[in-house]
């Protein structure tokens, strides 16, 4: 939704499914899981934010939209790079379970225990901490309009 406010995006998740492809993993809820582990446990925590440097850079702007970090090594490494403001997401799980299903990607969870396993890994890797950091933190809970009647009211804070 901040594309729309001509912001580039870097989704980690992306970075990640990047990276698998270029292992020959193939793409799906454990091995996209087990990948994000194995990167942190061979060059550390902040691992996903050290893939999206570069597409970052090839941005060529000075403000863009991170989407997806899960711990505070990746919050300390942007903040190595630039000024930050964490914006958190928060969503109930039936309907990020829905939405996840609709998007219809190889690595969506197929059940909600799925999605529990998946969201105690963020948990565990500190999702918990940096929602606890959020500058700001979002709802939501409703249709994309309410969304970006809430994005439009905290954007010129942002920004």
């Amino acid at each position: 939704m901040l594309h729309d406010y001509g912001l580039p995006v870097v989704i980690m998740g992306d970075v990640v499914r990047r990276e698998a492809e270029m292992r020959g993993i193939k793409s799906s809820l454990g091995n996209m899981r087990g990948l994000m582990l194995k990167l942190r446990k061979e060059r550390g925590d902040a691992a996903v934010a050290e893939l999206c440097i570069s597409p970052i850079n090839g941005t060529g702007s000075n403000m863009i939209v991170i989407d997806g970090v899960r711990s505070l090594a990746e919050v300390r490494r942007f903040q190595k790079f630039t000024d930050t403001v964490l914006l958190g997401v928060f969503s109930p799980r039936w309907l990020r379970f829905k939405r996840l299903r609709r998007r219809r990607r190889r690595d969506a969870p197929r059940t909600l225990k799925d999605l529990s396993l998946r969201d105690m890994t963020e948990i565990e890797v500190g999702l918990g901490d940096v929602f606890a950091l959020a500058d700001y933190v979002l709802i939501n809970d409703r249709d994309m309009k309410d969304l970006r009647l809430s994005v439009r009211r905290i954007f010129p804070r942002i920004r």
